[in-house]
């Protein structure tokens, strides 16, 4: 049986993002939660962005660059590996880093 490698599929497509992806990710995120750049002038404070299974990372960029603080994490390590290099690749800061973990372990609230 053929297991399907996630995080190797988002490690070659993430090898590909570029400037022109990330303004497309940012543009269209922005359009899925038009509140996200809006919300620290509204709230006096940085809204929150929550990546569960990060995969390429391209979703926590984007919302890192739209001002968010972001948290993300996957099950699968190449994943997370996958994300915290293309943070690195654009010179961005994700305090904490992604992390690897399950939904079902991950205390949120």
């Amino acid at each position: 049986m053929t297991v399907f490698q996630f995080g190797e599929n988002w490690s070659r497509f993430a090898s590909q993002i570029d400037k022109k992806n990330v303004e497309a990710a940012v543009i269209n995120l922005e359009r899925l939660l038009p509140e996200l750049s809006q919300f620290e002038s509204r709230q006096g404070r940085k809204p929150s962005f929550l990546d569960i299974g990060c995969g390429s990372g391209i979703h926590a960029v984007a919302a890192t660059l739209l001002g968010a603080n972001v948290q993300a994490f996957d099950i699968d390590e190449i994943s997370v590996r996958t994300t915290n290099n293309l943070f690195d690749k654009l010179g961005l800061k994700m305090t904490p880093p992604a992390f690897e973990a399950s939904i079902l372990e991950v205390p949120i609230f």
